[in-house]
């Protein structure tokens, strides 16, 4: 697994991470292939917090 600095190319894309139970929202998984193609990397993220809003940037 790359951690940070594994400048790389998306291998495929990104896609969501849900419970299996709840459906919770968990975040995100990245699959990438650096750029001297010899490390697969697999970048998950998540958010802490969220909301959804009426327009861009505005605050919740």
């Amino acid at each position: 697994m790359c951690r940070r600095g594994c400048d790389a190319t998306p291998m495929r894309p990104p896609y969501l991470i849900f419970d299996a139970k709840t459906y919770e929202f968990l975040g995100f998984r990245d699959e990438r292939i650096s750029r001297d193609g010899k490390k697969d990397c697999i970048q998950l993220s998540h958010t802490v917090e969220w909301a959804i809003v009426d327009k861009v940037r505005q605050r919740p």
